[in-house]
């Protein structure tokens, strides 16, 4: 909640660093935030830059890739 409030800060810098901030910490939990703080800025490349960090935070972790090859039998290698 408190990076989430950060993406409201004046200063352009910090909420550039909330955004990675929450990018990385992989929480899906922060989505809808995020969906909130696109609908209030009026800025397109801030607006860009949080949905591209929503579609981030939706790609599965390599833990559930794992488990659904193992689950569905898929065992393609795809990096040759």
């Amino acid at each position: 909640d408190a990076l989430l409030s950060e993406l409201r800060n004046p200063e352009p810098e910090i909420r550039e660093a909330a955004l990675d901030i929450i990018s990385q910490s992989g929480n899906r939990g922060a989505i809808p935030g995020l969906m909130d703080a696109a609908a209030q800025t009026e800025d397109e490349g801030e607006k860009q830059a949080i949905a591209e960090a929503i579609e981030y935070l939706k790609l599965p972790s390599l833990t559930e890739t794992l488990t659904h090859q193992r689950s569905t039998g898929s065992t393609t290698n795809r990096a040759q």
